[in-house]
């Protein structure tokens, strides 16, 4: 399939999606959906989202996939952020498609099986990875390989109390991704009271001895994991430019029928000045996002990993700051809760330090670029 082609079939199954939401995400849908603590509320649009095929779109096609590459995720996740879309999706999206792509050779086959069940819809998917915060890594914790295999665990894990299958991030002296259906004995899945803006969370610990499909390790999982890591950061960017997109097109409208002193408020200069800071952020954020995805292909793992950093703290920073922006150009009634306004600002704030914000990963950025100078001065 040509790039062309790619892009077409890319943005065709988005404008479905697109369509899928005019329905099932109304204004209505996403209050009950986002204040919700029960997975039942969302598993309706986690599986019309499954039957139009948007977890097919990155998995190879010699797994019932579309076989467009993660690339082509990045414009969904950005109606996503408009739509504000939560749940499981990132997972679902990313995961399957991703290990089935890059573990083509020499996969488990029970492994195969669970990752195509995915692909189509017929299991959820959960990412247990200590490294899903920088700053809070000691609180987080994580898996190990001990001497009795890979165990520990992981106190906040997306999606977790309603996935099918976990896929488990193992670092410290040695490095290896595995798989681990639930339940199994050995594995606990306890859910956390916290309804954090649109993700339910849950703590993941594995014992010594639990029976897990293996996927990779050593120097292959430390690159697989990098890779997930990066396109985690590049999607969660994509997400905050989408929320910073309906925040600027809400107040846009607001401020052209809000009057004061019998003109629109958006008439106003101060006003303006405001409106178009925000305007020029989300469509930066957006090019970088979609900059980044086009390039993917051609830059080294590391150099792909920076730039997905790079976008997340980019996005990270001004995700919220659009948000805030909007919220003041609402004037009083952007402060209160039956304005959908809030939930796009609670969820940019909720995304905004996962796997990082803008403080973290300029520092590990510029920890990196200091390291290469000096290998290579």
């Amino acid at each position: 399939m040509t790039e062309h082609e790619t892009t077409a079939v890319a943005l065709e199954l988005r404008d479905a999606v697109r369509q899928f939401l005019d329905k099932h995400a109304t204004d209505d849908d996403q209050a009950r959906r986002f204040d919700s603590a029960d997975p039942a509320d969302s598993a309706d649009l986690v599986q019309g989202l499954a039957d139009l095929g948007a977890f097919a779109l990155c998995a190879p096609e010699s797994a019932d996939g579309l076989g467009l590459g993660p690339a082509a995720l990045v414009p969904l996740f950005t109606l996503f952020g408009e739509r504000l879309v939560t749940g499981p999706v990132l997972e679902q999206c990313l995961l399957p498609g991703l290990l089935l792509e890059q573990l083509a050779d020499g996969l488990d086959p029970r492994a195969g099986t669970l990752l195509r069940d995915a692909v189509v819809g017929e299991r959820r998917v959960a990412l247990v990875d200590g490294g899903a915060s920088l700053e809070w890594r000691d609180l987080l914790q994580g898996i190990e390989i001990g001497p009795s295999g890979i165990e520990g665990t992981v106190g906040m894990v997306r999606s977790a109390g309603e996935a099918d299958v976990l896929v488990l991030v193992a670092e410290g002296a040695e490095t290896a991704v595995a798989l681990v259906e639930t339940p199994t004995p050995g594995l606990r899945v306890d859910p956390i009271d916290i309804q954090a803006n649109g993700s339910r969370f849950a703590s993941v610990t594995v014992a010594p001895g639990t029976a897990l499909l293996p996927l990779a390790e050593g120097e292959a999982a430390r690159r697989l994991i990098a890779r997930i890591r990066a396109w985690t950061r590049l999607l969660l960017a994509a997400e905050l430019a989408g929320l910073a997109r309906r925040a600027v097109d809400d107040s846009v409208e607001y401020i052209k029928v809000r009057k004061q002193f019998g003109k629109p408020v958006g008439t106003f200069q101060a006003v303006k000045h405001i409106a178009a800071t925000a305007t020029a952020r989300t469509v930066v954020a957006e090019n970088v996002c979609r900059a980044v995805a086009e390039d993917a292909d051609g830059l080294s793992l590391e150099e792909f990993s920076g730039a997905a950093m790079a976008a997340k703290a980019y996005c990270s920073e001004f995700g919220p700051s659009v948000c805030e922006d909007a919220i003041q150009l609402h004037g009083g009634i952007g402060f209160t809760k039956e304005l959908r306004l809030h939930r796009y600002y609670m969820r940019s704030l909720a995304l905004r330090s996962w796997y990082g914000d803008e403080t973290e990963l300029s520092e590990a950025l510029g920890r990196a670029l200091l390291a290469a100078g000096e290998a290579h001065p």
